[in-house]
C-alpha cells in the first residue's frame, strides 16, 4: 500500500508542475496538428527580462513572451500570436495558476 501512496504523491508533485491544456482550435504545423499543449511552471530565468507585475496582469505580450519558454511542444512567437482567443486564455489560465499557493487554489475552487 505504501508504494502506491508513493506513486499517488509522485503524480500529484508532477500535477503541481505540469498543466495540460487541450485547444479548441489545434494548432497545424507542417503536417501535424497540435491539439494538445503542456504549459510547465515557470522559473526565474524563464522570467527573465518580464515584469512580474505583467505577467500576472496576464498582459498579452508578456504572456506571449513567456508561452514559448515554458510550453510542450514549444509554441513560437507567430504561432502563440495566430492562437485563437478562447485558447490564449486558458494557457495564460494555467500559467497563472501556478503563482497561486496550493491552499489559495483549494480555497478559491472550494
Amino acid at each position: 500500500m505504501k508504494k502506491q501512496n508513493e506513486v499517488v504523491t509522485v503524480a500529484a508533485a508532477e500535477n503541481e508542475n505540469v498543466k495540460k491544456v487541450a485547444l479548441t482550435q489545434g494548432l497545424r504545423r507542417g503536417d501535424t496538428t497540435i491539439d494538445e499543449i503542456e504549459v510547465f511552471r515557470p522559473n526565474v530565468m524563464s522570467l527573465k527580462g518580464l515584469k512580474l507585475i505583467e505577467v500576472l496582469s496576464a498582459d498579452v505580450n508578456a504572456i506571449g513572451v513567456l508561452l514559448p519558454r515554458i510550453t510542450s511542444p514549444s509554441l513560437s512567437k507567430a504561432e502563440v500570436q495566430a492562437l485563437d482567443v478562447t485558447d490564449f486564455v486558458e494557457l495564460t489560465t494555467a500559467v497563472l495558476s501556478f503563482f497561486n499557493n496550493k491552499d489559495e487554489m483549494e480555497t478559491m475552487y472550494a
